[in-house]
């Protein structure tokens, strides 16, 4: 294959590729549209900061708040720790596409000793 060649096919397929996220994006729209965020599909990763300890992602069907107090719960009992010392990542997920929850939604639900 010659390089052109080559390269025309790597546009090709990135331009398949985002038309498919522009398809999956809209179809998330739709589903925002219809979405009870008291019963939302929230997934919560924390990234421990601590080597050695256990990172863990918490999938929970209803509120943030309560998404949050669980996925606190769960780091803690994987890890055997009083606290939660973590990097937070919280989205909320529509259909395909997760979309990335900034701190200022969720950190008030956090337990207050952190």
């Amino acid at each position: 294959m010659h390089l052109k060649s080559y390269i025309r096919k790597q546009l090709n397929d990135s331009l398949t590729g985002l038309k498919e996220q522009t398809r999956n994006i809209r179809k998330s729209a739709g589903i925002l549209d219809k979405t009870n965020l008291e019963k939302a599909n929230y997934a919560i990763h924390l990234h421990s900061l601590w080597e050695g300890e256990k990172s863990t992602t918490t999938k929970h069907d209803g509120s943030l708040d309560e998404a949050v107090k669980k996925a606190e719960k769960e780091f803690k009992t994987a890890n055997k720790r009083q606290d939660v010392q973590a990097s937070w990542t919280v989205e909320i997920m529509l259909g395909e596409v997760g979309c990335m929850i900034p701190k200022e939604y969720w950190a008030k639900y956090r337990e207050k000793n952190y």
